[in-house]
């Protein structure tokens, strides 16, 4: 089964009904072990009226991280900061989940038990790479020469 996340659907779900906001966790509140978890379980789920809605909250929370990303870029813009990435604004850009997962699979133990959305912010940042410099403050910013990656 394939989802995909579209930009303007996500930006829509601000009135997606409450009962998604009210099971859905929040911000720091969910650790990228948790979004593994809970995507792996909405792939496993057989019966499919609990697979939609398993992926329906899924896709909440996503779209909660991204508003979330999107303030950010909205303030650093406004403050003057070189954008930390630069998404293209107005089109209805996708990307796999799985890809999405399979990134965050990727990661040492340690970061997966860190915080959804400054993973979920990296991904974005690798995937919507600005041509001009990228802020200094970004955590995908390349590491300066002679030191390591952190």
């Amino acid at each position: 089964m394939r989802f995909m996340l579209l930009a303007a659907v996500v930006a829509s779900l601000s009135s997606a009904p409450a009962s998604l906001a009210q099971e859905a966790p929040q911000g720091p509140q969910m650790t990228v072990a948790d979004f593994i978890d809970r995507w792996t379980a909405v792939k496993a789920e057989k019966d499919k009226p609990e697979q939609a809605a398993q992926a329906a909250r899924l896709t909440y929370a996503l779209g909660e991280s991204f508003k979330r990303y999107k303030a950010e870029l909205d303030a650093d813009a406004k403050a003057g900061k070189p954008p930390r990435a630069c998404p293209t604004k107005g089109t209805k850009d996708t990307f796999q989940i799985d890809d999405l997962v399979n990134a965050l699979d990727d990661l040492p133990q340690v970061r997966r038990e860190g915080a959804f959305d400054t993973e979920f912010f990296e991904f974005l940042d690798r995937r919507y790479p600005c041509t001009a410099p990228v802020s200094p403050s970004s955590p995908s910013a390349p590491a300066a020469a002679g030191t390591a990656p952190g």
